[in-house]
């Protein structure tokens, strides 16, 4: 190398160290594809050439995007500002970058959006919003108005309690295939809130504190293939909740507290091949159910359950009984149910146990302050009767008892009458001290 070329690769070396940390990015290191990552940057560089379509400002500290850091980049289609610190976003931002069809927002500092955020995006078909401070207030009517082509959506790990007041929020959102809003703190669904999605496919709402779920609340969503609900608070579920779900093919619901299925909630669910079900609260299981959860556990090879209800605390008595009975020892699933209880069956494989195992205990009400114990027997033990009805018995036998004395008393009064007859007036004439003579007292008694 000669001395002119070594003189020219130091300079070149002196600039670039000169120029900072955006020399990384500068506008002869990225003809089209702009990678400005871990710069340490405060703002979007405005040095870059006007022909991008990649912006990657990953991992930087930029904290507010104004209308004009984007004016020179109007043929931008991926734009990446993931792990920031913004927190504020002005009106009409994005406004002219109309050919942008992948947006990432996400773990930032956001805490709310203006209706006109993101005016001028109708070609946007990725947008990413997860890890911020988003609250329901963000869901605003008319937020996503424009946005027809958008495929992808993310709320994820967000601070949202609901999703928001107007059901229309997600209208014109029709080509939408996926919603996110997993790990929040959603606590109800409003009514009506997914309708227009009739393209969605997959939705996520597991790690949330969702406590129950109307029965059309996923309406309409006819296309949908993945539902996650996991790790939520729910104890019930409405029988046709699926319905209308035919091409459903993975149903997430572990980690609540179910206690019970609905024996036709799984119905018409055709291409389901994935139901998770384990670490909840259900005991039994409907007869009807098994042939429901067979069709879901095939697998050719058999290589893995696809069907997952362990965990649970199952309860092998005899409102278990026509379940086992339709059991055949066919199916992965049969192997994932063990009792419980009763306590003589813990541990226990219900596929191991006979129908005449699955008893159910004839219980007699404990009774306490409320109800009155009759001992029987010289050991103590006794029929405990509750106290209403003890108050009932002890009614009749009073009457009973006054009615037998009642009676007595009037059969004895009846008799003493019987015994002792009104004396006979004698109408004989009597001497002169008033009494009979004794001739006629003496014909008196032979009459008697």
């Amino acid at each position: 190398m000669s001395n002119k070329a070594r003189r020219l690769l130091v300079l070149l070396l002196i600039i670039l160290k000169e120029a900072g940390p955006t020399a990384a990015c500068s506008s002869f290191s990225c003809p089209s594809y702009c990678s400005c990552s871990n710069e340490g940057l405060t703002s979007v560089p405005k040095n870059l050439p006007t022909r991008i379509t990649t912006l990657t400002l990953e991992d930087n500290a930029i904290r507010t995007l104004s209308q004009s850091d984007f004016l020179r980049y109007k043929s931008l289609t991926s734009l990446v500002l993931t792990s920031n610190q913004i927190s504020m976003m002005q009106n009409n931002t994005f406004h002219n970058l109309t050919s942008l069809t992948h947006l990432y927002l996400n773990d930032n500092q956001l805490t709310s959006l203006t209706p006109d955020t993101f005016v001028g995006l109708g070609a946007l078909e990725y947008l990413d919003l997860g890890q911020n401070q988003l609250t329901t207030s963000s869901l605003s009517a008319g937020i996503f108005v424009g946005l027809s082509n958008l495929q992808y959506l993310s709320f994820s790990q967000n601070q949202l309690t609901s999703m928001s007041a107007d059901p229309d929020v997600f209208m014109g959102l029709g080509n939408l295939q996926e919603l996110s809003f997993h790990i929040n703190q959603l606590t109800t669904l409003p009514a009506g809130i997914f309708s227009g999605l009739g393209n969605l496919q997959t939705l996520y709402l597991h790690s949330n504190q969702l406590t129950n779920l109307t029965a059309d609340i996923f309406a309409g969503l006819s296309n949908l293939r993945t539902l996650s609900l996991q790790y939520n608070q729910l104890t019930a579920l409405p029988a046709d909740i699926f319905a209308g779900l035919g091409n459903l093919q993975t149903l997430w619901l572990y980690q609540n507290k179910l206690s019970s299925l609905p024996a036709g909630i799984f119905a018409g669910l055709g291409y389901l091949g994935d139901l998770r079900l384990y670490n909840n609260q259900l005991q039994t299981l409907p007869p009807m159910m098994y042939g429901i959860l067979g069709s879901i556990d095939v697998r050719s090879d058999y290589s893995s359950a696809t069907v997952s209800i362990y965990n649970n605390p199952w309860q092998c008595d005899c409102r278990m009984a026509p379940f086992r009975q339709r059991m055949t020892g066919g199916y992965p699933f049969e192997s994932q149910i063990i009792c419980a209880g009763p306590g003589n069956l813990k541990g226990q494989l219900l596929r191991g146990l006979f129908p005449e195992d699955l008893m159910c205990e004839e219980t007699t009400p404990v009774i306490q302050s409320t109800k009155t114990e009759i001992n029987a027997g010289p050991t103590g033990s006794g029929i405990l009767l509750p106290a209403p009805l003890l108050a009932t018995l002890c009614v009749f036998l009073g009457l009973f008892i006054i009615s037998t004395i009642v009676f007595g008393v009037m059969c004895c009064m009846y008799k003493k009458r019987e015994g002792n007859p009104t004396p006979v007036q004698n109408l004989s004439s009597t001497n002169a001290t008033g009494t009979s003579s004794g001739q006629e007292h003496i014909s008196l008694v032979k009459m008697e």
